[in-house]
């Protein structure tokens, strides 16, 4: 995993990196741009490590005991217990919200699919009730 710098930068420019990174990431519009972006600034360490992160937030919200989360997913109940402390904060309740309707979305998708026949009809079905 990289390794922070023990240097610190000035606050100002420290702030701007910060903005700057934030900024791309709300411009990545796809699922593939996204996963370009993130196998090429992450490590994979770094990557299992935010992805494990996730994964432990949705499985708590699910009401998985931590023994069954610390056995599926091989991470320490230490590491359960702060990403429970972090589920509080604006940004995991965001995330966990969208993925929350992602999920939604995903399953009435293939309900329409299954219903309806091809993508195609599901697709024209979508678009005409937006």
């Amino acid at each position: 995993m990289a390794k922070r710098s023990a240097q610190n930068l000035d606050q100002t420019l420290e702030q701007q990196l910060y903005t700057s990174l934030a900024q791309l990431i709300a411009d990545v519009k796809s699922k593939k741009d996204a996963i370009s972006f993130i196998e090429s600034f992450f490590t994979n360490g770094e990557r299992s490590i935010f992805a494990k992160r996730l994964a432990i937030a949705m499985l708590i919200r699910q009401g998985k005991k931590y023994d069954d989360i610390h056995k599926t997913l091989k991470v320490s109940t230490a590491t359960i217990s702060s990403t429970a402390e972090m589920m509080q904060t604006k940004g995991f309740r965001l995330a966990l919200q969208k993925m929350k309707v992602d999920a939604w979305a995903e399953n009435w998708s293939e309900t329409l699919i299954r219903v309806f026949g091809g993508k195609t009809v599901v697709k024209k079905v979508i678009a005409s009730k937006c």
